[in-house]
Order: C-alpha cells, then sequence, then structure tokens
C-alpha cells in the first residue's frame, strides 16, 4: 500500500520546480504582463493545464486541486469572497479620504482605470472598454491558477506532511517566492537608473511583505471554506480593483504600497477571525473504498480479526450479540479476542450468534421463582 505522506514532498518539489520554470520563461522571454493583457497569462495557461492534465491522469478528484461540486459553497465562496475583498477596501478608501482631506487638506477626486491602458499605444486604437474586458479576464483567470494551485494543490499535499498552520506557512513562502522572478527583472531593466539601488531594497521588502500576508490570508480561507472558491473570488476583486479604483494622487509609489498593505491587514484580520469562529466545513470524500477488514483493524488488532478466520461481517454481529448479552457496549481487544477464539470452528461452518429474544419483559434480578411456581401450579 503507497504511503501519501511519503509521495507528498517529492511532488510538491517537483510540481513547484516545473510552475516556477514556466512563469521564468514568461517573465524573461514572453512578458505578457507588460502587454494589454496585464498579467503573465502564458505561465497561468501551462500551469492549469498541467494540474488539471496531472489530476486527469493519476485519477484523483478535483477537490485535491480544491475545486468542489456543490452548488451551495460555490455561491457561499463567492458571496463571501466579495465581502473579504470589498469591505477592507471600503475600510482602506474611507480613512485615506478622511487623512487626505483633513490632513493634508489636498482636493481628490475618484478616478477608474485598468493599469494597461498605459499599454495601448495610439496606432492599435483598442477601445478602453475593450482594454478593461481583457485585464478582467487576465485577472480571473490568474486568480484561478494561484488560488488552484497554492491553495488547492499545494496546501493539501503540505496537509498531509504537518499541521495546517505549518503548512499554510510553508505554501505562504513558496507563493511569496513566485514573484522573485518579476523583481530580478524589473531590476535588471532599471539597473541604469541610479536611484534604483535607494529604492530597490524598499521595493522588494514591500512585495515581499504583501505577497506573505495574502498567502497566509487566502489559505486561512480556503482551509476554512474545504474549498478555493472565497480565496479566488477575494483574489480576483482584490486584484481588479486595487489596480483600477483610486482616490490617491496618481504616481505616488509609497502611497499606494501603504494603500494595498492596509487592504491586506484589514483582511487578514478579518479571515482570521473568519476561521477562528466560523464553523468547519468536512471536504468531500472521493476515497476508495476500503477493506472492511482494514476499517475494523483502526478499532481492533489485526491479529484478532486474521485469528477469528470469520468473515467480516460474521465478526462485526458476534462481536454485537456478545456484548449486548454481557450489557458491555464497548469490549476491550483482550475480551473479544478470548470470545472469538472460542468458537474454533471454520468459517464455512460458523454462523453468527443470534439475539435472544426476551419473552418476559422482566428483569431476571426480578423474577420471583416461588410466585411463578404457584401460579403455574393453580392453572393445573
Amino acid at each position: 500500500m503507497s504511503n501519501p505522506k511519503g509521495k507528498a514532498l517529492p511532488d510538491i518539489i517537483s510540481m513547484y520546480l516545473i510552475m516556477l520554470v514556466v512563469f521564468c520563461v514568461d517573465v524573461f522571454f514572453f512578458k505578457t504582463d507588460l502587454t494589454i493583457v496585464g498579467d503573465n497569462f502564458f505561465s497561468r495557461l501551462s500551469g492549469l493545464l498541467i494540474l488539471f492534465l496531472l489530476t486527469i491522469i493519476r485519477r484523483r478528484p478535483l477537490s485535491d486541486i480544491g475545486i468542489s461540486k456543490k452548488k451551495k459553497k460555490i455561491i457561499k465562496g463567492l458571496f463571501l469572497g466579495t465581502v473579504f475583498s470589498l469591505v477592507p477596501l471600503a475600510i482602506a478608501l474611507a480613512g485615506e479620504y478622511i487623512v487626505f482631506v483633513t490632513i493634508w487638506d489636498k482636493p481628490l477626486s475618484f478616478s477608474f482605470a485598468v493599469p494597461t491602458m498605459s499599454y495601448i499605444e495610439d496606432s492599435a486604437r483598442i477601445a478602453p472598454n475593450v482594454c478593461i474586458i481583457i485585464y478582467l479576464f487576465a485577472t480571473l483567470f490568474a486568480a484561478c491558477f494561484k488560488e488552484i494551485f497554492f491553495r488547492g494543490y499545494l496546501l493539501n499535499k503540505l496537509k498531509k506532511l504537518t499541521r495546517f498552520a505549518s503548512a499554510n506557512i510553508f505554501q505562504a513562502i513558496l507563493y511569496t517566492l513566485f514573484i522573485v522572478p518579476k523583481l530580478v527583472r524589473n531590476f535588471l531593466t532599471e539597473v541604469s537608473d541610479e536611484n534604483i539601488m535607494k529604492t530597490a531594497i524598499y521595493i522588494c521588502t514591500f512585495y515581499i511583505a504583501h505577497e506573505f500576508i495574502t498567502g497566509i490570508k487566502w489559505g486561512l480561507l480556503a482551509n476554512k471554506s474545504g474549498a478555493i472558491y472565497i480565496s479566488a473570488t477575494d483574489n480576483f476583486l482584490y486584484v481588479f480593483l486595487v489596480n483600477s479604483i483610486s482616490i490617491m494622487p496618481i504616481g505616488n509609489t509609497q502611497i499606494f504600497m501603504l494603500h494595498t498593505l492596509t487592504i491586506q491587514l484589514i483582511s487578514l484580520l478579518l479571515a482570521f477571525v473568519y476561521s477562528r469562529l466560523a464553523p468547519d466545513e468536512m471536504p468531500e470524500k472521493h476515497e476508495k473504498k476500503a477493506d472492511p477488514k482494514a476499517q475494523l483493524g483502526s478499532v481492533y488488532s489485526q491479529e484478532i480479526i486474521n485469528e477469528a478466520a470469520i468473515s467480516t461481517n460474521q465478526f462485526k454481529k458476534a462481536v454485537s450479540a456478545e456484548a449486548k448479552k454481557k450489557n458491555t457496549p464497548n469490549m476491550s481487544e483482550s475480551e473479544i479476542d478470548d470470545f472469538l477464539k472460542s468458537f474454533n470452528k471454520p468459517k464455512f461452518e460458523y454462523n453468527p450468534p443470534k439475539e435472544e429474544k426476551i419473552t418476559d419483559p422482566r428483569k431476571d434480578s426480578d423474577f420471583n421463582a416461588d410466585a411463578f411456581l404457584k401460579e403455574y401450579s393453580d392453572k393445573n
């Protein structure tokens, strides 16, 4: 019998390295995130295809990658994911508006523009609405990949090796490391800038902290709900809205970084409260039908079952009947062992003891022999 724990770690390492190589190819060669798409679409598409093909080839259930077929879980995930995304954003925007207006005394105006608008050339003549739709689709696709791979595949694998808290931290670290290739590329691109060294540490620290916080938060949500719908919805809405909606001065990178970190810290707090207070949702079970004797072996020692030389159903009936006879529902292993060995018959001759029907509802301790004999003699 294969050991799932023994296979989990090699699967994690190999799959993560495959995804990382595909991502690096996109970042350094295709550079789809620097186009109107606005994200590394090639790596996301390739990653999803690899995950689904692997799931199909290994004949594993979709729950292994965090996907549930339950309609109720999907609807609940979409609703809660929207709440975890919009509420922190609204709180952060309201707080920033108060700070800017009351303290800085600066007039602010609401603006909505997807970041990929800057990649549109005049000669392309692409309508802004089309650009928004493309960015929406790319953001949704990226959110699905990140949640299915990190909070679905990796987190489920890691939970087989250790407790959830450690597994969640480790998947958040792996998720954070995924941003490194893009940071390296951006650093190499701007290395000629004399101020790049002054801001490199600041920017890297921000992105590492931001990705780690989001990884922890989305891991909490996915684990609590038993699927990736809450985290995927929050991921999609957060990335799209935080990069498109602003009330801050345009071009201020430091304020934007503080803005995104504030949103994620508020959202992390809500996710932590939710993970503590909300009831656990049972994960879907798609395991193969286990051997009944193996199931009994988890309660009683396998030696007892084997030495009994009877079928599993006969074993159950025999133990149940003996327990009722002795009025001891929880028999010890030694009692079961002695009881089964007392039959000493081959399997095909064995008949489980039948439960005796009590004709007289009175207990043995209450039975009056003198009264019974007197009543019997009177009738005769």
